[in-house]
């Protein structure tokens, strides 16, 4: 389960580090693009409206500079921090905005190329050198000037490119520094997410591997304020653990119940067998003790006969042949059959049967199996002297039959299992000496394989069976 935190985690943060690289990546990409749009359309504005202030003193002076201009390109290009130069039709530079006394850069040309392209289409603007007047990158943007119509010259708006660089580097570290911290954050949420959803499943891993080596006494521990899959996961997983540590205590009392069912049997035919043999037991009563053996051969054959059934109900190997069956009928002879135990014991019988026979699609073999196990367990649990009762009656297309007894009862709490094979309660079943906890197991793969259903309560020391039927 450590791989699966491991792939887990790696997986989340892997996905985490590749949007933050792919939004950081778009941010500083349009960032950059947009400070530079910016730029661009900043120095455009400067050189239109320094543009337009030249061809006002050309139109004024008849087609003359003042002087004094330059001081108004220095206040524009120190406000606006930019470089401003003025250049006539060939390119030659007439004045700068680097005060009265600049000689750096009056009567220089700027590149032919820049000159032609502002006369064609009215402005430029790119970055570069401007053919070596600057002695690094700057971001261009040229206007055209006009006098009495015509083209006069061009005004060039500069600022370094490395300030735009620099403003793009700034937000750019922001941009990284808060993406770390997000990175961080996010990968501390995904470990503890990770790890919270994958501490359940460590916690099965380990528990298969306890009951792969027969404990079944530890359980996933679940929270009682999460509702979500891996907990109805849990919640499984304990209700399955339950129920294969059940099983396995069933198991284990049924080796017990077999191994003493099978031996008492055995050693009593076996003592019997060797008397005969070395004529400890005289001939004329050698008769007698067959019969008990016999009895107790019998008694061997249908504890393997159950065990066969339950195994084929459990298989789907169990033989069913639908036919219409006389369940009226039925039920008397499996009443007459018990009559010597119910004497026995003085047991009330309270025998309810509809005037009209009623006749019901169902194996007829199985139907007598269900009703001699039901009324058998019945009687065996009965108080002495108590009550008996079977009825029958119909609903619809449906039959029912009930099979009530007045006893100790059953516990509320064993009443879920009591169907399960090999199950049997010390309370309900004390009596229950020979018994292997087979029998309602079987009953109920019967009546549930012709597509029926039995209940069971318990109330006031008097059990009821009650099974369905389908009428003819």
């Amino acid at each position: 389960m450590r791989g699966v935190f491991a792939k887990q985690f790696a997986w989340l943060s892997f996905m985490l580090f590749m949007s933050i690289l792919i939004v950081g990546v778009s941010f500083v990409a349009a960032s950059s693009g947009y400070i530079s749009a910016m730029q661009q359309a900043s120095l455009t504005k400067n050189a239109e409206a320094v543009s337009r202030l030249v061809s006002y003193e050309l139109t004024e002076r008849r087609g003359q500079l003042d002087p004094r201009l330059r001081i108004s390109l220095a206040t524009i290009a120190y406000t606006s921090d930019t470089h401003i130069l003025i250049c006539d039709v060939r390119g030659q530079i007439l004045m700068c905005s680097d005060g009265p006394f600049c000689i750096d850069h009056a009567g220089l040309y700027v590149p032919e190329a820049l000159a032609q392209s502002v006369a064609e289409y009215g402005a430029f603007s790119e970055q570069s050198t401007l053919g070596g007047i600057y002695d690094a990158r700057y971001e261009l943007a040229a206007c055209g000037m006009d006098f009495d119509g015509q083209h006069a010259g061009f005004i060039i708006a500069a600022t370094r490119a490395s300030e735009t660089k620099a403003l793009a580097a700034a937000i750019s570290r922001i941009f990284l520094i808060v993406s770390f911290i997000v990175l961080f954050l996010s990968s501390v949420s995904a470990y503890i997410v990770t790890k919270r959803m994958t501490k359940p499943l460590k916690a099965m891993a380990e528990s298969a591997q306890n009951y792969a080596r027969g404990d079944f006494s530890t359980r996933v521990s679940l929270s009682p304020n999460i509702n979500d899959e891996i907990s109805v996961l849990c919640h499984n997983f304990n209700s399955m653990a339950d129920a294969l540590q059940r099983l396995e205590e069933l198991r284990q009392g049924f080796i017990a119940d077999i191994s003493h069912e099978l031996r008492t049997p055995m050693t009593v035919i076996l003592g019997y067998v060797d008397g005969i043999l070395d004529g400890a037991i005289p001939s004329e009563n050698q008769n007698e003790y067959l019969e008990t053996i016999r009895g107790e051969v019998s008694r061997l054959s249908r504890l393997v006969s159950r065990m066969l059934d339950a195994s084929n109900m459990q298989s789907g190997k169990l033989t069913l042949t639908r036919r219409p069956v006389n369940v009226s009928e039925q039920i008397r002879r499996v009443i007459l059959g018990f009559e010597r135990r119910i004497e026995d014991k003085e047991l009330n019988v309270e025998f309810t049967l509809p005037d009209d026979d009623i006749t019901v699609s169902f194996d007829p073999d199985s139907l007598t199996q269900v009703l001699t196990n039901l009324t058998d367990n019945a009687i065996k649990f009965a108080s002495p002297k108590g009550r008996l009762g079977i009825s029958l009656t119909h609903k619809g297309s449906k039959a029912y039959v009930s099979v009530l007894n007045s006893g100790a009862g059953i516990p509320p709490e064993d009443l879920p299992f009591l169907f399960d094979r090999f199950y049997k309660t010390d309370k309900s079943r004390s009596g229950d000496k020979n018994g292997l906890g087979l029998g309602l197991f079987i009953v109920k793969g019967i009546i549930q394989s012709h597509g029926e259903s039995i209940q069971v309560t318990s109330e006031n020391g008097v059990t009821t069976f009650t099974f369905s039927l389908s009428m003819r």
